[in-house]
């Protein structure tokens, strides 16, 4: 299997640009799910914003035969989820629109797929960040995001994140 062959700081700038390019190559390559979320649990401190959206859309897109024959538990692929939500939270003022999007959209395969659920604090920090900068949402990262808050929120919940997309929405249109 790949190992992780990078190290970095607790807050991620121990990797310089270069160094988070090849880190995004090594995490879109995985094709096991178990060897993923052993990554993802052992590196994620030094994963930026790109990074770390890349990893939990990989973790929620990889196919089932990627890890229909592994012995990768629920328990490890939430564990994995929780340690990328937590650096996506303390990550969440760098993140640009399509990384807010990309992380929303992974949530909802993740959902969907495997059962993991959102955890209150991201969609917290998710709200914030959406309501400092939905302005800059482009029409496919606002499509997204609704699509996925749809698929991850029961109905009537967060309105104020759910009307600031679609205000968004109306003004791309006009």
């Amino acid at each position: 299997g790949k190992q992780a062959a990078h190290g970095g700081g607790g807050a991620g700038e121990g990797l310089d640009r270069i160094d988070q390019r090849r880190l995004a190559k090594e995490i879109m390559g995985f094709e096991r799910l178990g060897e993923l979320c052993d990554m993802c649990r052992a590196e994620a401190h030094s994963f930026d914003a790109v990074n770390t959206s890349a990893a939990l859309s990989r973790l929620a897109r990889l196919p089932p035969s990627a890890h229909r024959h592994s012995l990768i538990s629920r328990e490890s692929l939430s564990a994995a989820v929780q340690t990328l939500d937590a650096r996506a939270v303390s990550q969440i003022s760098h993140c640009q629109p399509r990384h807010v999007a990309s992380i929303l959209g992974a949530h909802a395969h993740l959902l969907r797929g495997h059962s993991v659920p959102v955890a209150p604090p991201l969609v917290a920090a998710v709200k914030g960040r959406v309501l400092e900068c939905a302005g800059q949402f482009a029409p496919q990262h606002t499509s997204h995001s609704l699509w996925a808050l749809s698929s991850l929120l029961p109905p009537g919940a967060e309105p104020q994140l759910v009307d600031a997309l679609c205000e968004r929405a109306l003004e791309s249109v006009k």
